[in-house]
C-alpha cells in the first residue's frame, strides 16, 4: 500500500489541513483561468484541450467524484464505477456552458463537500469505495485525488495561457 494510501483520524490535522488544501482548489482553477486572455479561452493546440474544455471537466469530474464520495458514505465498499472523460467532452460540447457557469459549478461543489467532509464522523470516515479501475478507494485517497486532479489541470490552464 502506498504511503499516502494510510488512513487518517477525522480529527487530526492532518485531515484538516487536506480538507482546507481541498477547499483552495477553486481559487487555483479560477487564478489560472483568469491569466488565459479571452481570445484565448477556447483556442487549443493540436489534441489538447483548451483552457475552456479543461474548465469544463473539471467542474464535470468535481460533480461525478462529489457523487462518488456520497455513495461510498451511503454504502461502505460501494462498486465505483469509471467516467470516460472524452465521451463526456463529445457528449457536451465545450460552447455548450460559460466559464462562468463551470467556475462557479466548481466552487459550489467544492465548498458543499468540504462541508460534509468536516461533519463525517470517525466512522464515516473510515468507509472505504471499490474503483473498477484503482481498486481500494478510501476517503482520505478520494480527496488527495480531487486536489492532485485540480492541480494538474490548473499547470494545463496555465501552461495554455503562458503560450498566448
Amino acid at each position: 500500500m502506498p504511503a499516502w494510501e494510510a488512513q487518517i483520524d477525522v480529527l487530526s490535522e492532518q485531515a484538516r489541513d487536506l480538507i482546507a488544501e481541498y477547499r483552495l482548489t477553486p481559487n487555483w482553477i479560477e487564478d489560472a483561468v483568469a491569466a488565459v486572455p479571452r481570445t484565448r479561452l477556447s483556442a487549443a493546440e493540436g489534441d489538447e484541450w483548451s483552457p475552456l474544455e479543461i474548465l469544463h471537466h473539471v467542474a464535470d469530474f468535481e460533480v461525478i467524484n462529489g457523487g462518488r464520495l456520497r455513495l461510498i458514505l451511503s454504502r461502505d465498499g460501494a462498486p465505483i464505477a469509471s467516467a470516460h472523460q472524452l465521451e463526456l467532452q463529445m457528449a457536451a460540447p465545450a460552447t455548450a456552458r460559460s466559464a462562468a457557469r463551470s467556475l462557479a459549478l466548481f466552487r459550489a461543489h467544492v465548498e458543499a463537500t468540504a462541508e460534509l467532509l468536516e461533519s463525517l464522523t470517525n466512522d464515516a470516515w473510515l468507509r472505504i469505495g471499490d474503483h473498477e479501475e484503482f481498486g481500494r478507494y478510501p476517503i482520505a485517497d478520494w480527496i488527495r485525488y480531487r486536489i492532485d486532479h485540480a492541480r494538474t489541470h490548473c499547470e494545463q490552464i496555465r501552461a495554455n495561457a503562458n503560450r498566448c
